[in-house]
């Protein structure tokens, strides 16, 4: 939802585009997509893994592939073009409530960023080698919590670099 709750964005299984709906109206207001993206299935080559609105409302991110590369996209919601692309290592991402910020892991790190310059605000070293399943940051980005193949949650802080806590919360994945 937009953040006045007016606009729905939504993206189709293999992420080719992403259309934004008025809500009242149930109208498609505009479809967005990459130039010559090419489908190759489930979420294989698409732009529009997720799609999220930034607090202002007049952009939003969509996370997903421009061709073999893992990236955020930052789009202009009136004008329906791509204004800014961030590459990264690994599609998994959570964004700040407040818009400004992004955290991703990749094999050893978890890594907090400015959205807008790309710039690191935090990093920690994880010691801990099981592969990433999901992603949450907290909604002032001092800790973000990751979930496990092996079903574990771990809560992580960014201020002291250091893990937090382990929680054994599930059997399988998270």
């Amino acid at each position: 939802f937009s953040p006045k709750g007016d606009y729905l964005l939504s993206t189709n299984s293999d992420g080719e585009f992403a259309k934004l709906w008025e809500i009242n109206t149930g109208k498609i207001i505009r479809t967005y997509s990459l130039p010559n993206q090419e489908s190759l299935g489930p979420f294989v080559n698409g732009a529009f893994y997720k799609v999220q609105f930034l607090p202002e409302g007049k952009q939003f991110i969509s996370v997903g592939k421009d061709g073999d590369k893992d990236s955020i996209f930052i789009w202009d919601v009136a004008t329906g073009q791509k204004i800014h692309q961030i590459p990264l290592e690994s599609p998994m991402v959570a964004l700040s409530v407040d818009g400004r910020s992004f955290v991703s892991p990749n094999n050893t790190q978890l890594t907090l960023k400015d959205i807008k310059t790309t710039q690191t605000l935090h990093s920690l070293n994880r010691a801990d080698s099981q592969r990433i399943t999901s992603l949450a940051l907290h909604p002032k980005a001092q800790q973000v919590v990751t979930g496990h193949s092996d079903g574990r949650l771990i809560v992580w802080d960014f201020l002291s670099g250091k893990k937090q806590c382990t929680l054994n919360a599930h059997k399988q994945s998270i």
